[in-house]
């Protein structure tokens, strides 16, 4: 099963289909984060700062030929540019940097990857990453953030992006997921703290 499909909406239902017809009940398997965009998911983990030095999403670290690496972030590969694109929004530079050990969405060789991830180029990156809403939605979210504002990579490439008015939905829960009833309130209340 391919990965991504197997974290899609369309799969979560398929196997909601079948977990009665092996004795399972459909309550077994749920995404707690279904109905959240990953900028949204962003912006609640950023509310815990305890927790910001001890996770990683970098494909490229976690190699066999890379197991003795200290470092959790590569800072060149999609993961780790959209990782940073998103949470800059909402975690200051200064300490986004710290995690990071660099600020990546300034380093030169990373451009082209930004633009992808932005929807600039003509292909989006196959990895785990945000849409290019999302990404476009928190570069332009750095516009009015007193740590990016005078970026001149951030102004340079909001001013290449289409007029959207409509990033504001990314940050509502979403209707389609498999959440059981008696989770769904208290998942709703958990992404509200970040109002």
């Amino acid at each position: 099963v391919n990965h991504q499909y197997s974290k899609s909406l369309e799969f979560e239902q398929a196997l909601h289909g079948m977990l009665p017809r092996l004795g399972l009940h459909t309550d077994s398997y749920f995404s707690l984060l279904r109905p959240y965009s990953e900028l949204a998911i962003c912006k609640a983990f950023a509310k815990l700062p305890q927790y910001h030095e001890h996770f990683v999403s970098c494909n490229a670290n976690f190699s066999l030929s890379n197991a003795q690496s200290t470092r959790y972030w590569c800072t060149t590969c999609p993961k780790c540019i959209f990782v940073f694109l998103a949470l800059a929004p909402f975690v200051p530079r200064s300490a986004l940097e710290h995690i990071f050990g660099s600020c990546v969405l300034e380093m030169p060789a990373n451009r082209e990857t930004l633009e992808a991830l932005l929807g600039l180029r003509d292909h989006r990156p196959f990895e785990c990453v945000g849409d290019a809403d999302e990404c476009r939605a928190a570069l332009q979210l750095l516009l009015q953030h007193p740590d990016w504002q005078t970026s001149t990579l951030v102004q340079e490439l909001c001013a290449q992006l289409p007029e959207s008015d409509a990033y504001d939905i990314l940050f509502e829960a979403q209707e389609d997921h498999c959440l059981p009833d008696k989770l769904t309130a208290a998942v709703y209340d958990y992404f509200s703290f970040t109002e």
